[in-house]
């Protein structure tokens, strides 16, 4: 794996994805203040839903304030298109403050290495890693979903 990457590396190969720019006033949203308030031509990522009608904000320039709906619209930004080359490794020196807390704990890689699923052995990793990045608590929500089933069908 060493040798693929190092080649990579030296043909300084790139990855290009087209980002799409959420469109709603939900967490990771894109914002533009509206011309009338104090937030006028400032753009901007929605990081906490306080409630229906207030936000915190993180505005491209780097501050960090609260903000009403009517004082914002959506972004009419186009999807950004990342480019990201492959490097022997990069620690952010200022990574946003939105996902600064995100992240996996414990993962250990070496559980990926026996792929092979009739295998005693086989120890479900990607089931492990979808758990452990899954929004919220999922024993919660299978419950809840179970008894909307169990609900419908009875």
């Amino acid at each position: 794996m060493d040798g693929q990457k190092e080649k990579l590396i030296e043909e300084k190969h790139k990855i290009v994805v087209e980002v799409k720019s959420k469109k709603a006033y939900v967490f990771g949203g894109r914002v533009e203040g509206r011309a009338s308030t104090e937030f006028a031509e400032c753009l901007g990522t929605i990081t906490e839903v306080i409630d229906k009608n207030r936000y915190r904000i993180q505005w491209d320039d780097g501050t960090d304030t609260e903000a009403l709906k009517n004082q914002l619209r959506l972004s009419k930004e186009p999807n950004q298109k990342v480019t990201w080359e492959v490097v022997r490794d990069h620690i952010a020196p200022n990574p946003p403050s939105a996902y600064s807390q995100v992240g996996v704990v414990g993962f250990r890689a070496e559980e990926f290495a026996i792929m092979d699923t009739e295998s005693e052995d086989y120890s479900h990793p990607f089931f492990k890693l979808l758990l452990s990045l899954w929004p919220g608590d999922w024993r919660a929500q299978l419950a809840k979903m179970n008894a909307a089933i169990e609900h419908d069908n009875f």
